[in-house]
């Protein structure tokens, strides 16, 4: 362990190609001197199918959400359950769609939020009118950017 605060990001994989992909990347690499950084990385998709064995190390640990192809879990609901805890992060950091998201992790944050000392940051597009579920996210998250 390095000394720094531990990071832990919950969104498109920084190694793959989507536009969260892209800004994940360029974000993380700005804070890894700061920070421990693990990625629960989410759709994947690769830069350049045609050279497979481009190097796209990053200098942060990635689990791939869906390493194990379940199709009740694509986006690695559950490695997120099992990986909080495990590495104790100091700030979690959500970068996605706030529709993804507002679904199904407000009751499951909010029962996080009582055992753990966390602190969490997102990143969020929204494209409609906020809903009651987007609402009660944005309620828990401590520094909530969304833009449309």
């Amino acid at each position: 362990m390095s000394g720094k605060r531990t990071l832990l990001v919950y969104g498109d994989d920084p190694a793959g190609a989507t536009g969260y992909a892209r800004q994940a990347k360029n974000m993380l690499l700005r804070l890894q001197p700061y920070f421990d950084i693990a990625v629960i990385g989410i759709n994947r998709a690769d830069e350049c199918p045609h050279d497979p064995f481009k190097d796209d190390r990053l200098p942060f640990k990635i689990y791939r959400a869906n390493i194990e192809g379940r199709s009740d879990d694509p986006d690695g609901r559950g490695v997120l359950v099992q990986l909080l805890p495990r590495l104790k992060p100091d700030i979690l950091l959500l970068i996605g769609d706030i529709w993804s998201l507002s679904v199904w992790l407000p009751v499951w944050l909010e029962q996080h939020l009582i055992r753990h000392d966390l602190t969490t940051m997102a990143y969020l597009s929204c494209e409609y009118p906020l809903s009651d579920l987007d609402h009660a996210l944005l309620r828990l998250i401590d520094y909530p950017i969304v833009h449309s």
